[in-house]
């Protein structure tokens, strides 16, 4: 890394919080973070690979310190992993190259966060936790939770063995979305259990 002689010329870390050194080294951190600007099964426009390292650039101005915890997050270190190169052959290749990434980060007090543009990154991610966690839950947030049966004939949305983990694994997971559809029953802005939506 670059650095300009004696250091009399600040700069701002390109990095998750814009973390000193000693606060985001792979050594040390508690947390990783990992973008993956990958948006090839967008359904409506194309873009969202862009949400990483804008994401990134805005947690620059954020807040670290959590009032209800008592914590600066900061002090648990946050690593920003290097992008990963999305795998562009289809989404279920680039589905496990996500999974062996995160698998790379998962260690015994790491927890693994994946920044990107779209639903199907989620599935590489879930599936490389549930490799070590077998009893792992997932809360998945959306404004729409694309378990319709024509999603997958888009191309979008999470990967069928991912949503059929959180589907038939009982109270593994927690659905919230704002126009969760399934069956041709609508739920607005509640919890569907995946109970509900089988």
């Amino acid at each position: 890394m670059f650095e300009y002689p004696d250091n009399s010329i600040p700069t701002t870390p390109s990095n998750f919080l814009a973390l000193p050194p000693g606060q985001s080294d792979i050594e040390t951190s508690g947390i990783v973070i990992l973008p993956v600007p990958y948006d090839s099964t967008t359904s409506f426009r194309a873009g969202s690979r862009e949400g990483p390292g804008a994401i990134i650039e805005a947690s620059a101005a954020l807040e670290d310190y959590d009032l209800e915890m008592d914590l600066d997050v900061a002090g648990l270190g946050i690593y920003t992993a290097p992008v990963l190169e999305p795998h562009l052959g289809s989404p279920e290749l680039n589905v496990e190259r996500v999974s062996q990434a995160v698998s790379c980060f998962l260690a015994p007090n790491k927890l693994v966060g994946v920044i990107g543009g779209e639903h199907s990154i989620t599935a590489g991610s879930v599936l490389a936790h549930k490799e070590v966690y077998p009893d792992l839950s997932v809360l998945y947030l959306d404004a729409h939770c694309d378990l319709r049966d024509d999603i997958w004939e888009l191309g979008g949305g999470m990967l069928p063995e991912v949503v059929g983990y959180m589907m038939y694994v009982p109270w593994s997971s927690l659905v919230l979305g704002v126009c969760a559809k399934k069956n041709g029953i609508t739920y607005g802005w509640q919890a569907v259990t995946m109970d509900i939506t089988r």
